[in-house]
């Protein structure tokens, strides 16, 4: 029970520090409004759900033990990089339609002015 107890505190220490996902909440909720930034958080809270679920439950372990599953998911998220950055690469590729649309920022009052 001290384990469980123990890996939840770690996993609460994680999401109460600022990172990354704080920054991408913040830029979301400034940019696009509250609603966003909301799903945004929301988003990255069932990410850390999913973590901490498998590693309470020892899954991370049964997957250690097992060689070929580790290389199917290094296989699996290799590959997925690949596709991101590839489809990065097309998105940057094509110019807007016009001059207007390169400039032009969508702006929304904050939910908090």
């Amino acid at each position: 029970m001290w384990t469980v107890f123990s890996v939840l505190g770690v996993f609460f220490m994680g999401v109460i520090s600022p990172g990354a996902d704080f920054s991408v909440v913040v830029k979301n909720s400034l940019t696009k409004g509250r609603k966003e930034g909301l799903l945004t958080a929301l988003g990255i809270a069932t990410g850390v759900l999913v973590h901490l679920t498998y590693s309470i439950l020892g899954l991370g372990l049964l997957i250690g033990d097992n060689p070929p599953i580790i290389h199917w998911i290094k296989i699996c998220g290799g590959s997925y990089l690949i596709y991101l950055g590839i489809r990065s690469i097309v998105s940057t590729a094509i110019e807007p339609k016009s001059s207007d649309q390169k400039t032009k920022i969508k702006t929304k009052r904050s939910w908090y002015s």
